[in-house]
Order: structure tokens, then sequence, then C-alpha cells
């Protein structure tokens, strides 16, 4: 599995490298890819749907300010509560991030029939649901 995660993260870092784009890391994929689907989520939502600590989710978001693709605001009526949007800088590299990830599920699954390919990602969306759930 950790050859496969390494795998993965080298063509991301590779295709990412070819597209001039050197300021995200494969652990941005995750916080981007949530807002991409529903943006304008807050830290504690972003850690809970990427299954990571708020304190690593704030590390990445900080990053992610830093380097012009997201935003961070409090909300008016609760000064407590991050939330955090896309910027257009971000919304600009949404093609990109959808083709290499299509990109890579199909090599990752080119050996693979369909019914395999099927039968991988029940397997390992079991193992995820698994491993979450003893956190």
């Amino acid at each position: 599995a950790s050859r496969l995660l390494d795998f993965a993260n080298q063509y991301i870092v590779r295709e990412l490298s070819a597209l001039g784009i050197y300021d995200i890391h494969p652990a941005h994929g995750d916080i981007l890819m949530q807002l991409y689907t529903e943006d304008g989520l807050t830290v504690t939502e972003l850690a809970q749907k990427t299954q990571r600590s708020k304190s690593t989710v704030s590390v990445l978001v900080d990053r992610l300010c830093e380097n012009g693709y997201l935003v961070k605001w409090r909300l008016p009526n609760d000064q407590r509560t991050i939330t955090v949007r896309l910027t257009e800088k971000a919304r600009d590299i949404k093609p990109h991030f959808d083709r290499i990830s299509q990109t890579l599920n199909e090599r990752l699954t080119e050996a693979l029939t369909e019914n395999e390919a099927d039968t991988l990602e029940i397997l390992l969306s079991r193992v995820t649901h698994s491993l979450t759930e003893k956190k």
C-alpha cells in the first residue's frame, strides 16, 4: 500500500510540475477537492471530510492561503469560526486536477478488468471505513 501511495504522489507531483505548478503538494489535494465540491467549508468540516486532524488541516489551509489558492474569513455571527473559500487561482487549476485524477485512476486500474476494478474500489472503501471507525 505504501508503494502505491508513493507512486501516486510522485505521479501527481510530476504532472503538476509539468504544468508549472510547484506550490501544490499531494496533501493539498484533499483540501482542494473538498472545496471544489462544496466551497465555503470551515476548518472543522474540512478535517471531518478529509479524515485529518484539525491542526493538520489548519497547516494545509494556511499554506494554500499563503500560495494564493484559498482565503479565510470569520463569520460575522460567529467570530470563532473560520471559513475557507477557493480563490480564482484555485478555480483555474481545477481542470488540471480533474485530468490528473482521472488519468491516475485509469493508470491504477488499467491492468484490471472492469469487474476487478469495481471489486478493488469496494474493498478499499471497506478497509478505509474500518480504519476510520477505530480512531
